[in-house]
């Protein structure tokens, strides 16, 4: 099944950094989900990525990621589904 194009959610802003969250659904199996800067340079979440299982058997994946306000003003985060080839990708600016 595919998945949903990911949403990017502030959780919260603290001092100079803010925890971003990207969440994508409704696909199966369980996806790759990366987190870029606007150079496309691959940034390491926070934490491990998780992954639920709904009551319908697809996929909810989630990944948070700690970044700094005075860097590059733009994260993206990126699904891959590897057995559909589906690619997709939502860049923020971060303010």
């Amino acid at each position: 099944a595919p998945y949903e194009p990911p949403q990017i959610t502030a959780l919260y802003n603290k001092e100079d950094n803010v925890l971003l969250q990207c969440k994508s659904q409704r696909g199966y199996p369980e996806a790759e989900l990366t987190w870029q800067d606007a150079n496309g340079n691959e940034l390491t979440p926070s934490e491990p990525t998780e992954f639920l299982r709904t009551s319908e058997g697809v996929f909810q994946v989630l990944s948070n990621l700690s970044v700094s306000t005075n860097k590059d003003p733009i994260v993206c985060c990126s699904v891959t589904h590897k057995a559909l080839l589906q690619h997709l990708t939502n860049c923020e600016k971060i303010t």
